[in-house]
C-alpha cells in the first residue's frame, strides 16, 4: 500500500457519506411527495375501514412506490436477467436435474 496523508483519507469518507446523504435526502423528497399524493387520494379512504387505517395504507404504499423507483436508479435502469440470459426450454429434463 502507498503511504496517504491523514487529510485525504477524511475528504474521501466525507465526499462519500455527503454522496449517502444526498441519496437519502432525494428519497426522502419522493416519499414525501408520493404519501401527499395518496394522503389525498378518495381510493385510498374509500378501501379502508377507518380513517387511521387509510393512512397507514397510504404510507406503506408510498414506501413500497419509493423504494421500487429508488432501486431502479441504483441499477440504472436496466433489466437485469436471470440465470444469464440460458434458455432452459429446448434443454433435456435429465441433463438439465444431473449435477455428474
Amino acid at each position: 500500500m502507498a503511504f496517504e496523508f491523514p487529510s485525504t483519507k477524511t475528504a474521501r469518507k466525507e465526499k462519500a457519506q455527503k454522496k449517502i446523504d444526498a441519496k437519502v435526502e432525494k428519497a426522502g423528497k419522493i416519499f414525501d411527495k408520493k404519501l401527499k399524493k395518496l394522503l389525498g387520494s378518495k381510493e385510498t379512504q374509500l378501501q379502508a375501514d377507518s380513517f387511521e387505517k387509510g393512512n397507514e395504507r397510504a404510507e406503506s404504499r408510498a414506501l413500497k412506490e419509493t423504494m421500487q423507483e429508488f432501486k431502479k436508479m441504483a441499477k440504472g435502469g436496466r433489466a437485469m436477467l436471470r440465470g444469464g440470459g440460458i434458455c432452459k426450454k429446448g434443454m433435456n429434463k435429465k441433463a438439465v436435474g444431473k449435477n455428474s
